[in-house]
C-alpha cells in the first residue's frame, strides 16, 4: 500500500529536484504533513504528476514561490497559488477537451448568493449584496418563475481564481432522479459535490442554483488537478483522480455517495441566454466526514501507482 513515506519520496525526487532553491522545496515538504489537509495536498500532486496530468515542474515553480515564513505549507502553496495567474496555471491538466467541442453538455452547480453577489449584483450596480438585498434579488429574478436565461448579464462567469467547476450533465441528471424518491436534490447535491456542510447568512440559507449549458463552450475544459482546486481553507473535499476518461472525480462531503464526473474550465467574458439558471432549492444540514478522506485519497494514490505510466492520449 502507498503510503505518506511513498509520496514524500516521489515529491522530493520529482518535484524539489527540478527546484532552483531546494532548501526552499525541501523545508515546505517537511512541514506539509504538519498542516491540516497538507498530507492530502501532497497526494493529489503526487497523483496529478504520476497520471502525467501535470508535469512536476509546474508544481517546481509553485514552490519557489512558497514563504516559509506563513509556517503552514498548505496555505503557503494556497498564497504561492494566487501570485501565479499566468494560463498556465489555469485548468493546466494535459487532459482536456478543446473548446467548442460538441458533446459537453455541462452543468455547474453552485449556491445562490454567489450567483447574485458575483454576477447579477455587479450587473445592477450592488456590488456586495447583503442579506437582505440577496432575498431582494431572488424575489426579483426567481419569484415567478424557476428559470432564469444569463444573457442579460454583463459579467464575466467564473469563480475562484477564474476557473470553473462543472459536472457532466447525464450525471445531473442522474441525481436529480435519485433525489426525486425523497425530494432532496439540493442536499444531494451538496453532498455528491463535496460542498461541504451549510453556511447560514443571517438566518438566510442560500439556495442552490444549477446551470445549464449549451453543447459546446468558447474555453477549454480540463480534467481538474491540485492547481485548480482551493488550499486556503481546511476542511475541503477536493481529490485528484488518474486519467480514466479525461474526468476528475469528486469525494462526497459526507463520503456515503459515489464520485461524480467533474471538470474545470476557464473563465467564459459574457454568457449568452443559451446559460440557463435552474431554481433548486435550499438544501437541508448535511453531516459532513472528513476523517474519512484520506483513506480515499490513499486509496486512489494506490491505484494511481499501480497502473503504469501513462500517456496523454489524442482528445476523444
Amino acid at each position: 500500500m502507498v503510503q505518506w513515506k511513498d509520496i514524500r519520496k516521489f515529491l522530493k525526487d520529482k518535484v524539489v529536484s527540478q527546484m532552483k532553491d531546494q532548501a526552499r522545496g525541501n523545508a515546505w515538504l517537511k512541514g506539509l504533513r504538519l498542516s491540516r489537509d497538507g498530507e492530502r495536498l501532497g497526494i493529489c500532486m503526487a497523483i496529478d504528476i504520476r497520471s502525467n496530468a501535470l508535469e512536476p515542474t509546474i508544481f517546481a515553480e509553485i514552490l519557489e514561490h512558497v514563504d516559509l515564513k506563513i509556517g503552514d505549507s498548505r496555505v503557503a502553496f494556497a498564497q504561492a497559488l494566487v501570485k501565479l495567474i499566468d494560463e498556465r496555471f489555469n485548468c493546466p491538466s494535459k487532459y482536456k477537451t478543446p473548446p467548442e467541442t460538441e458533446g459537453n453538455d455541462y452543468v455547474r452547480v453552485l449556491k445562490m448568493d454567489d450567483l447574485i453577489r458575483y454576477y447579477i449584483g455587479p450587473t445592477a450596480i450592488t456590488p456586495n449584496p447583503k442579506p437582505h438585498e440577496l432575498r431582494h434579488y431572488v424575489k426579483t429574478y426567481f419569484e415567478d418563475k424557476e428559470q432564469l436565461a444569463l444573457g442579460e448579464f454583463d459579467r464575466c462567469w467564473c469563480g475562484r481564481r477564474e476557473r470553473v467547476w462543472v459536472l457532466e450533465r447525464s450525471e445531473y441528471e442522474r441525481l436529480r432522479d435519485e433525489a426525486a424518491k425523497t425530494g432532496g436534490l439540493p442536499t444531494v447535491l451538496m453532498d455528491a459535490l463535496g460542498f461541504g456542510g451549510l453556511s447560514v447568512i443571517d438566518d438566510y440559507v442560500p439556495e442552490l442554483i444549477a446551470v445549464l449549458y449549451p453543447p459546446k463552450i468558447p474555453v477549454h475544459s480540463a480534467q481538474p488537478t491540485a492547481v485548480d482546486a482551493e488550499w486556503t481553507s481546511e476542511g475541503g473535499f477536493y481529490l485528484s483522480y488518474h486519467n480514466e476518461d479525461q474526468w476528475g472525480r469528486t469525494r462526497s462531503s459526507s463520503g456515503k455517495l459515489p464520485p461524480v464526473k467533474e471538470r474545470v474550465h476557464p473563465k467564459i467574458e459574457k454568457l449568452t441566454d443559451d446559460y440557463v439558471a435552474v431554481r433548486l432549492g435550499a438544501p437541508a444540514e448535511l453531516a459532513v466526514d472528513t476523517n474519512g478522506i484520506l483513506k480515499t485519497a490513499y486509496a486512489r494514490a494506490e491505484k494511481t501507482w499501480q497502473r503504469p505510466k501513462q500517456q496523454v492520449s489524442a482528445n476523444p
